[in-house]
């Protein structure tokens, strides 16, 4: 799949006068005109012309242009952060009174802008099970959008794309997909004919825990432009620098993602047999739902997963996590996707806003850890969590 089209990723970019190996970096706030008559003609905007960076950078259209390409979709917006790609879709499309349809089953920053500032202005979350089909029909005709995040976070869940893209388009539904922790690697969402993809490309497109920024792709024009108009007053807009960093980070993406699938597998197949371990939570999971959808919409398992930690008591459950946690050799952090083996405990910081009453339901306790793999020698890690297991 990846292959076949693998050369068109090193298409002709712009070359200055210096003929330089790299891609170029346009540092700039603004461009300047010809003359009057072409401002005049650029800012009525009969073609997309570079104006002002806020909205226009040729370092930031080259970004969006190979996330297109890897995403399979015609066009691409970039936003400064992942969380302002997913404020920007909302506040465009959604109006006072409004209700849409989502899962908890989602990353704490996202559920937190559901249940505490959409509320402010009057925009209802209706929160279902994907897996329950009958649930999705409850006052659909009142819906105006559906919002998932599949593999979900921390519990890496997968939910049935083509399903609800079905329901969505039958009653005219605005369907939006968080890949971020898929990645267009694993799986390309646009397929099923979804309205808008998000990624946060903090995490695998950059892979090297350096910059944040954000991507909404979709096929529709309309809803490209319908968003483009709102990014150009809003000002979510990337740093050119930052563009410029993802789209380098972008040439390597599919060498970095097939080696942390490598160590994740080689993980699972070790801690399958692991004492301190309670249960372990991945997409490659063989039970009913996670098995049909895995081989359907993804080409391979995740290079992250969850899994908890033993422990006679609850509280015992929670001390031995925090030993693991906080031996020297992984990085103990919220991010996922670097280069480097990352692990957090998602009670205390991802997910830490949400209820006892939330996590119980969520399956989210003390005692869960999120682990993402990164590109280390495989004996290394290894060692690492081996002596890692052994404080406890």
């Amino acid at each position: 799949m990846f292959f076949k089209n693998n050369s068109n990723l090193r298409f002709n970019n712009l070359k200055s006068f210096f003929r330089e190996n790299s891609d170029i970096l346009f540092l700039n706030s603004s461009f300047c005109f010809k003359n009057c008559y072409y401002a005049e003609k650029f800012f009525k905007f009969s073609n997309f012309y570079n104006i002002y960076s806020r909205f226009s950078n040729p370092t930031t259209n080259f970004m969006e242009k190979k996330i297109a390409f890897f995403e399979k979709s015609k066009y691409c917006i970039s936003f400064s952060s992942g969380m302002a790609a997913i404020i920007s879709l909302f506040i465009n499309f959604l109006f006072s009174g409004n209700i849409f349809y989502t899962t908890i089953d989602l990353f704490g920053s996202t559920l937190n802008f559901f249940s505490n500032i959409l509320y402010k202005f009057n925009i209802i979350s209706v929160f279902i099970n994907p897996f329950n089909i009958n649930s999705l029909y409850y006052d659909i005709f009142f819906v105006k959008l559906f919002f998932i995040e599949t593999p979900s976070n921390p519990l890496l869940k997968l939910f049935n794309i083509y399903t609800l893209s079905y329901i969505s388009l039958k009653y005219n539904i605005l369907f939006i997909i968080d890949n971020t922790f898929s990645s267009p690697i694993l799986q390309n969402p646009i397929i099923y004919n979804i309205d808008f993809v998000i990624h946060s490309c903090t995490k695998f497109f950059d892979g090297q825990g350096r910059i944040l920024g954000g991507v909404a792709l979709t096929n529709n024009y309309f809803l490209f432009l319908n968003i483009f108009s709102f990014l150009r007053f809003s000002g979510f807009s990337i740093s050119c620098f930052n563009s410029w960093i993802i789209f380098k980070s972008l040439d390597h993406l599919f060498i970095r993602i097939k080696n942390q699938i490598y160590n994740s597998y080689i993980f699972l197949k070790i801690f399958k047999y692991n004492l301190f371990i309670l249960k372990i939570f991945h997409t490659g999971n063989l039970n009913y739902f996670n098995y049909k959808i895995l081989n359907f919409q993804q080409v391979f398992i995740n290079s992250i997963f969850s899994f908890l930690i033993k422990g006679n008591t609850l509280e015992m459950m929670r001390i031995n996590s925090w030993k693991i946690v906080d031996n020297i050799f992984l990085l103990n952090t919220a991010n996922l996707g670097d280069i480097s083996t990352l692990i957090t405990n998602c009670s205390i910081t991802t997910h830490i806003s949400l209820s006892f009453l939330e996590k119980l339901f969520l399956n989210i306790n003390d005692s869960l850890l999120r682990i993402s793999f990164g590109l280390e020698d495989i004996f290394d890690l290894y060692y690492s969590l081996s002596f890692a297991f052994n404080n406890i």
